[in-house]
Formats: C-alpha cells, structure tokens, sequence
C-alpha cells in the first residue's frame, strides 16, 4: 500500500469522478484508475462502487483511517518546519473562567524555560478537564480543576490554592453598596452563566442555595465569558467570579466583585494522568507549577 494509492483513492471519494479526481491530481484518469485497482487487488475488496462512483462500506473504513495517517503526516511536517520535531509534547487543560491567570504563566513563563517540550493548551471548562483526566481517554495529560476530591486510580493530584467565590454585578446594583453579599439577596435576581451545566460556580451556588430552601434559577447561559462581564457591567444581570479569575477579565469598568458575608471558599487543584507524570516534561511542569504557588503567585 502507498500513500499515493491512498491519495487518489480520497480524492475519487471526494470528487465521485474518476476523471475530476485526476485532473485535481494533475495526473492521468487512466493513471487513477490503475492506482486504485492496485490497492482493490491488495486488500482484496472493492472500495469503489463504480456504478455510483461512492466507497463502499470498507472504503469508508479505509478513509477515516487514511484520513488520521495525512493528519498525521502534516503535523509531522509542521513540527519539522518549526524545528520542534522531538519534543516532548504535554497537552494541558486550563478552566477559560476558574483558571485562566494561569495561562501566561504556563504559555509564558514555563514554555520559555523549557524549550524542549512542546505544550498545547485546551480552554475547556472545569467539567470537562475532570471527564477527560478521571476517564483516562488521553485526550488530556494535566490540568487545572477546582473543587474536585479525586479518588480515581488514573490520575494523581497536587492542591495548590484557595479562593473565594463573590458575586459580580454592576457598580449601580444595589449589591455593590454592601460590604459583602447574602445568598438570599440572590433571589429574584437576573443570573448569567458560563456554558450551562459545566463550571464549578454554578454547581457549588445551586447547592448552597438548595442548602439554604433559596430558589435558584440560571436567567441566560453565554459561551463567552467577557459577554457576561461587559452585560454586568451594563447592569443587565449578575453573575459569579472567582480569586482566581484573570484581572484582564475582572478590572471591568462599572463592575464589582462582592465577597458572600459567609464565605464560600473553593480549592484550586492541578490534575495530571499518571501515566504522563512519570514522564520528564510532566514531572518538570508540575514542580515548575508547584513552585509558583508556593512563591506566592496566584492568589497563593
């Protein structure tokens, strides 16, 4: 098998014409049709239905298959053009809202002191990290969680800080004359929230209010958390932030961050795959992350 045969077999697949797919190769159609006949004889099966010019059942099976080899080989290609071939490579998730002052020290300060490892970032959301690194997919080898007690034998876990939620509204609420908020002044109030069902602030707010016999009801769920921030400040509704939200987030004009008269207090965790930590760029990204709390950094 060569990846020309597979080449051009994508291509009759995508244009259902063997002569389209020729002249978007720049080859002959007789030279198409020779290559994927050759590779039919190879594997002993028919991955063209000539009649409708379509794969069939193992055609299709052939593509998805083909299709992660040319992914493949074109991340190969890039990483060779950008001289990182041979990395180690770390693929870390950070919470966009809980997390996100983490972003420049990891992207910044840790990838310029470590140019052996090559480190991609996922901006997903709390639940998510969790899904990924407890059901071990290895889609993920770290990340930052908050609030989570792990006992799964798939990853092991370093605590690293303590926040406090508060609640955002608009300078001209009457919540932002207090000196600290009550659960009940949330009641009857227009609540905003990140991507419903998925980060920790509304989960950990609908329990205390339950706790409490306080009816809770999330108003409108937004997939952008500045959206929030510039409706809050508009006094449009309130929302949620944390310590450890990023400052380009919260230092919104005409918003304040109200701390509860009870605090509700969350732990900032990081969470790794143990099968990646006993690798050296893991090992390396977690005492890098370690130290950087223990100096203090991030609300530490």
């Amino acid at each position: 098998m060569e990846l020309r045969q597979l080449k051009y077999f994508a291509a009759v697949s995508r244009c259902r014409n063997f002569t389209k797919a020729a002249n978007e190769l720049h080859v002959t159609q007789p030279t198409v049709t020779t290559a994927i006949r050759n590779l039919e004889n190879e594997l002993g099966v028919a991955l063209i239905d000539r009649a409708t010019c379509s794969p069939t059942t193992a055609g299709d099976e052939l593509l998805r298959r083909s299709a992660l080899i040319f992914r493949n080989l074109d991340i190969i290609k890039e990483e060779i053009h950008q001289g990182s071939f041979g990395k180690e490579k770390l693929s870390v998730a950070i919470p966009p809202i809980s997390c996100s002052a983490m972003y420049p020290i990891v992207l910044g300060s840790f990838v310029s002191a470590h140019p052996e490892i090559d480190v991609t970032v996922q901006d997903i959301c709390n639940g998510e990290v969790l899904h990924h690194l407890l059901g071990g997919d290895g889609e993920l080898d770290g990340g930052f969680v908050v609030g989570s007690s792990v006992t799964s034998p798939n990853v092991d876990y370093v605590d690293l800080a303590k926040g406090t939620l508060k609640v955002l509204v608009s300078t001209r609420h009457p919540i932002a004359a207090k000196p600290a908020a009550e659960l009940r002044d949330l009641v009857g109030e227009k609540i905003l929230m990140y991507e419903k069902g998925t980060s920790y602030t509304e989960l950990r707010i609908a329990e205390e209010m339950s706790q409490q016999g306080l009816p809770f009801q999330i108003n409108q769920y937004f997939h952008n958390i500045s959206t929030i921030f510039d409706l809050v400040s508009q006094n449009y509704g309130i929302s949620f932030t944390m310590d450890t939200t990023s400052p380009s987030l919260t230092h919104v004009t005409g918003v304040a961050a109200i701390p509860f008269r009870e605090p509700l207090d969350y732990r900032v965790s990081f969470m790794w795959n143990r099968a990646s930590g006993k690798r050296q760029g893991m090992k390396k990204l977690i005492r890098f992350i370690c130290d950087y709390y223990k100096a203090g950094g991030a609300g530490a």
